[in-house]
């Protein structure tokens, strides 16, 4: 499914270092019941930020969830905040790092653009549209809220 991509770029507030300059260049969620897992491509053309939170009216709570291994073993463990680098990139992709959507009222349907707003520490908040797919994603999922062709 191909999709268009939203460019949005925020300038960021203060601070010692240059200001973020962020552009979410993905977003995908997976089908899901009661939960669900989002992954987000952001690009920093500027100064270190945080990925800290996000909310979306598709669930009641979102955490962020990284993959750590220990003795061999992967599993999620919740985290409070993921880098986003100066001039680097912040991938949050299977295996690695999710948002979690948890308690989801209505189950999440492939085809769905869903609004996930993402929150910053320095940037503060981005809106985007999320492409709901089958599976695990892959490759651009950012919508513009059209029919994805």
């Amino acid at each position: 499914m191909a999709a268009t991509a939203v460019v949005v770029l925020l300038a960021g507030r203060g601070g010692d270092h240059r200001a973020p300059a962020l552009e979410v260049t993905s977003a995908q969620l997976t089908e899901g019941g009661e939960m669900a897992a989002a992954y987000v491509t952001v690009e920093n053309r500027g100064g270190p930020d945080r990925l800290v939170g996000a909310a979306t009216p598709a669930a009641d709570r979102v955490t962020l969830h990284e993959t750590v291994e220990e003795g061999g073993l992967l599993w999620m463990q919740e985290v409070d905040g993921l880098d986003v680098p100066a001039g680097g990139v912040l991938v949050l992709e299977p295996g690695v790092a999710h948002l979690m959507l948890e308690e989801l009222p209505r189950p999440l349907r492939a085809g769905q653009q869903v609004p996930i707003t993402l929150r910053f520490e320095r940037s503060g908040p981005i809106a985007v549209e999320a492409a709901v797919v089958a599976g695990v994603p892959a490759g651009d999922g950012l919508s513009d809220g059209g029919d994805g062709g």
